[in-house]
Parts: C-alpha cells; sequence; structure tokens
C-alpha cells in the first residue's frame, strides 16, 4: 500500500502509545493528576525516559513553532515528527481530530495523537496527514 509506507515507523508510534499507556496514564491517575499542565507534564517525562526529544511549542526557547495552530493548541511534539493534544474528557468529539489534522498540516507534520486522560471508552486516536478518510 502506497499511503502506508508514507506514514511514520509503527515501531516508533507503538513506542509512543506505550508510554502513554503503560506509563503516563496509571501515573497520572494514581496521582489524581486532572489539571492539563500537570498531565502535559507526566506526558512529557515519560517521553522523555523511552529515550525520545520532547519539547512544548511555545515555550520559552522554542521559537520555530507556534504554540497555537489558528485556534488549535498543541501541547508536545515528539522528534520533530509527532504532534500530541492531551484532553481529559468523555469523549473527543470527532472535529478535534479534524482539527488536528490541519495543524499537522500547517505543521507541516504526518502524524498525531489525541491522548485522552478522562475515562472513556476510546483514549487514544491518531491522525495521519495522508489518511484519506481524514481521522480514525
Amino acid at each position: 500500500m502506497k499511503a502506508h509506507q508514507t506514514f511514520p515507523d509503527r515501531e516508533v508510534t507503538e513506542k509512543i502509545i506505550a508510554a502513554f499507556t503503560r506509563e503516563a496514564l496509571p501515573r497520572a491517575r494514581k496521582k489524581g493528576a486532572i489539571k492539563h499542565d500537570e498531565q502535559v507534564r507526566i506526558l512529557r517525562d515519560e517521553l522523555s525516559a523511552a529515550g525520545f526529544h520532547v519539547y512544548q511549542p511555545g515555550k520559552p526557547g522554542m521559537t520555530n513553532r507556534a504554540k497555537r495552530i489558528g485556534t488549535y493548541k498543541i501541547d508536545l511534539v515528539v522528534d520533530h515528527t509527532y504532534a500530541i493534544i492531551v484532553k481529559f474528557t468523555k469523549t473527543v468529539p470527532y472535529s478535534h481530530r479534524i482539527r488536528l489534522k490541519g495543524a499537522l498540516q500547517s505543521m507541516e507534520l504526518p502524524t498525531g495523537f489525541i491522548f485522552n486522560f478522562g475515562y472513556s471508552e476510546k483514549i487514544i486516536y491518531r491522525v495521519d496527514v495522508e489518511d484519506p478518510k481524514g481521522a480514525d
């Protein structure tokens, strides 16, 4: 499949997802961390511990990317390739996934994730710029 070849490395995305599901999510829930900044910090720490280069767009010293892309806020960028948005909600509306896709196109990044720290059925959403469906 041609489209699959353009997606980032599966092993890397699995490692990012594992840092969230196996490390950051249980740690945040154990601490009762419901504040957005705390969730982002926990996830950033776990991704860094897994060997990724992680930064928060718009933070001091990060001049190459804006924190807000249009009206959408990107929480973390991993290895200059993956954008991550952190949520704490029961559901993530489809419109958020479509807006993430637009942000990815603006930032020229191939893949993004929405990680939901909330107690919901689905906690991970992956969005690929070249996915013709738009977002999962």
